[in-house]
């Protein structure tokens, strides 16, 4: 599964080099899709030697519990900084309709969930961290 992620990271990644709170949406939207959509790429040798085209299936359905926990993931992995301003940023400098429902709203929520989480519920983290470290 860590490296099925790795995509996911590398589009969160995006998000600190963006210039507007649309290229940050855009960033956080793709992450969400490639959490959400982990597939198990695989190739088959066909009888005359050659490779059938890559099928993919779903390796785990994603709930949203589950996406809380992949994104979580995901952000700490990537490292990127000042998370709180760049989802404040989002909020009230993005200028789409639909960004408070659907799809936008969906993906904003759930990273604001995880951030949450970090701010306040982190500690059971650290903790685990800091043993890993040892």
């Amino acid at each position: 599964m860590l490296i099925q992620l790795g995509p996911a990271i590398e589009e969160f990644k995006k998000i600190a080099n963006a210039m507007s709170p649309a290229e940050m949406m855009d960033a956080l939207l793709a992450t969400t899709k490639a959490a959400s959509q982990l597939t198990d790429t695989s190739r088959t040798q066909m009888a005359n030697g050659k490779e059938d085209p890559v099928h993919e299936k779903a390796i785990m359905t994603v709930n949203a519990d589950t996406l809380v926990s992949l994104l979580l993931y995901v952000i700490i992995r990537s490292q990127v900084r000042n998370l709180q301003a760049r989802l404040v940023y989002i909020r009230n400098f993005i200028f789409i309709d639909d960004v408070d429902s659907g799809e936008m709203g969906y993906a904003l929520s759930t990273f604001e969930a995880v951030l949450a989480y970090l701010a306040l519920d982190s500690a059971g983290l650290r903790r685990a961290s800091r043993r890993n470290k040892a």
